[in-house]
Parts: structure tokens; sequence; C-alpha cells
């Protein structure tokens, strides 16, 4: 026998050709003559491969108190925390992709043939007014983007000047979070918000909460989703987006976890969308080989 009668023995992820399932049972819930096949099965297949199979097929969960620990669902400590809207540095140096909105305050300088310093406002509607030039949209534009354009307009307007263009002072911005969140509302937050930071502010998520599926719709009725774990699980920063003025941040409740626990490194309850494989699933938890599976004594 591989295990010892007063263990439990819990399979965690099962492979079963391209067809897999999860799922989670006490050995005492298995009648004896079905409990005793899986686990001829089990140290046969580990015997035949040596311990060197470099997938995990099943991952064993020994607990020798017979209570299987419930983990915490993958990713929600990071969002539990209560920003204070009134501390946010502004100090960060912006980027070239800073989305400029209204009620930023910009610097136009201009060296030449015209040397001048302009302080501009950006109005509601998305301008700005150079004077002798007059108004220059630079509405849903980047740093970067607006600076070409303004730069544009001054060479067609003065011969032998170059501009520059830089903001002085960002506007902060107005976001909603709604859906399983603790907090939800409106809150006034720093310009660098990022969708991350923005489930912060509501001071985290409630239990059912899905960090896989979050929208984000804009004030004119636009929304695209968002998977976190993209951010969170791999470090892609492009899931975890800069919000901008206006932006709703929808989080949605979902009932797809599974908990994962056994030979892993990062046991916890993970979120699986419809797409997920097991192999992904594995590689969520951080799983080890056969290698590293160490086997109770035989009784």
């Amino acid at each position: 026998m591989i295990m010892k009668k007063n263990l439990k023995l819990f399979l965690a992820v099962f492979f079963i050709g391209l067809n897999l399932q999860i799922f989670s049972q006490s050995i005492d819930d298995i009648p004896e003559e079905i409990a005793e096949q899986i686990e001829g099965q089990l140290l046969e297949r580990v015997e035949n491969n040596n311990l060197e199979v470099s997938q995990p097929e099943i991952i064993v969960d020994v607990n020798p108190s017979g209570i299987l620990t419930k983990n915490k669902r993958f990713g929600f400590d990071f969002f539990n925390s209560n920003l204070d809207q009134s501390s946010s540095s502004f100090d960060i140096p912006l980027q070239a992709d800073y989305q400029i909105s209204f009620g930023d305050k910009l610097e136009l300088l201009l060296i030449g043939s015209q040397n001048k310093n302009y302080k501009l406002d950006v109005d509601l509607s998305g301008n700005i007014f150079v004077p002798e030039i007059g108004k220059i949209s630079v509405k849903d534009l980047t740093l970067d983007q607006a600076e070409k354009k303004v730069s544009e307009i001054i060479e067609k307007a003065y011969i032998g000047v170059e501009s520059f263009l830089t903001v002085t002072d960002a506007a902060l911005k107005k976001v909603s979070v709604i859906g399983a969140v603790k907090r939800p509302g409106t809150f006034i937050v720093n310009p660098f918000i990022s969708l991350s930071e923005s489930l912060k502010y509501a001071e985290g998520l409630l239990d059912e909460a899905s960090i896989r599926t979050l929208i984000v719709r804009d004030f004119k009725g636009n929304k695209k989703e968002y998977d976190l774990y993209d951010f969170l699980i791999f470090g892609d920063r492009q899931s975890d987006v800069n919000l901008r003025n206006g932006d709703t941040v929808i989080v949605q409740s979902t009932s797809s976890f599974i908990s994962i626990s056994g030979e892993v490194h990062r046991p916890y309850e993970y979120e699986y969308l419809e797409s997920d494989t097991y192999k992904s699933l594995i590689d969520f938890a951080q799983a080890v080989s056969y290698t590293h599976l160490t086997l109770p004594t035989k009784a």
C-alpha cells in the first residue's frame, strides 16, 4: 500500500489523455477496491518512469491531520489595501505614452527665430490655445503624439523654430469601481492610476470576484476585457492598463475556482477560464516534477 490507513489521499489534478478533469476527493469516500486500484496504478506509474517524468500526471497531497487546508485565492491579497487618495505621489516623471487629459497643465517652449515659453491649459474639449496659432486639439493623444502634432503646426507657422511640449501638472482623474469589490464607488485618483491600483481604492475584492474578466468601460460606452493573471503571474504590464479620466472598472463575479495543492510551490485557489488547459493551471501553481515527488513509506 502506498499510504498508511490513517492518512487521506487527495487527487488534486489527474491527466486522462487530452480530456482532463479536476477533482478533490477523500479516500474515505472511495470504495476500498477502487482505492486499491488507484494506489496500485499510481505506484506502477511512478516506478515505470523511475521518478523521472518531467510533467506530473497526479498531484498527491498527503495530510496527516486528515484535513485539506483551504487555500486562499491567488492574487487577492495584492488588492487588499486602502489607498489614501490624498497621499499619492505626483513626482513621477511622465513617460511619452502618458495620455493627456482635460485639466492638465502644459508648457510649450519655442526656440529659434521665436524664443517664447507658453503656459497652456487643456480645456474640457481637449484643446490647448497657443497665442498667434490658435486652438490645437490634443484630445486622446499621448504626450509623444501631442508634441509631434504641435511641432508640425509650429514649423508651418514659423521658419527655423523648434518646439518642446511638456506636462507640468497632471490633473487628477475620476474613475469608478463597481461590482464584486468591498467598497464600490467613484474615486478621485492620481493621474498614473492603473487597473490593478484602482481595485485597491475599492479596498479589495469579494470572495466571488473575478480578476480574469475585468471590464474597463470609458465614458463613451466602449469597453474592453482584461485578464490580470497576465500581470500577476507573468509580469505582463500590458494587461494592467493605465485608466483614463471617466473610466469605470467592472469587477464581475465567478464561481470558477479550483484548489491546487500537494507537490506545488504555490498552493492556492486559482480562477480558471474555459480556454485554460490543465498544463496552464499546473504552471500557475508552479508544480514540481516526479523527480521531486516524495511518497510516504509503504505500510
